[in-house]
């Protein structure tokens, strides 16, 4: 299974890679970073707009956050757009459905989406690509790529060409 620190490195090193799928540990351990590092950043906003009269965003009520929060946000919403886009795609879906939370007031749509989320992705190869979860359970690494297991010492992806670092 992908740990906290390679899902975090795999989101940012596909930053725009809307095709492919991304497992279920993959998105979940980025959104347990991207909770704690906008936590973390709020509160030095929070600090900064204090102690040095910072703006903090926003219109009447209604607070985007401090310079720090927006710039943060502007930095991952296409990585993890990208990632929840591939993230549908492991479980065979489209990643327009991504589009589900523009209309989040309603609470049907976000609970659908939700569950998917959560749900199991596909064990075999699907129109997206091939299964990540059965290429990391073999005990082996992985393609990043295309999710081919890779030869031992190898330096590129026998099926798809790709370069491989020390993934």
């Amino acid at each position: 299974m992908i740990g906290f620190t390679q899902a975090v490195r795999l989101a940012f090193q596909q930053y725009a890679k809307f095709s492919g799928r991304a497992t279920r540990a993959e998105f979940w351990w980025f959104v347990l970073f991207n909770a704690l590092a906008s936590s973390a950043i709020g509160i030095i906003d929070g600090a900064l707009s204090n102690i040095f009269g910072w703006p903090i965003w926003g219109f009447g009520e209604r607070s985007f956050g401090g310079t720090l929060t927006i710039l943060y946000r502007l930095a991952v919403v296409i990585p993890f757009t990208a990632l929840y886009w591939r993230r549908l795609h492991d479980i065979n879906k489209t990643g327009w459905w991504t589009l589900l939370w523009l209309i989040g007031i309603l609470l049907i749509p976000l609970i659908l989406l939700l569950v998917w989320l959560c749900r199991k992705g596909d064990t075999g190869p699907n129109k997206y690509g091939h299964s990540l979860v059965s290429s990391q359970n073999s005990g082996g690494k992985f393609c990043v790529q295309c999710g081919s297991n890779l030869v031992a010492n190898s330096t590129f992806c026998s099926s798809c060409g790709q370069r491989i670092d020390s993934q």
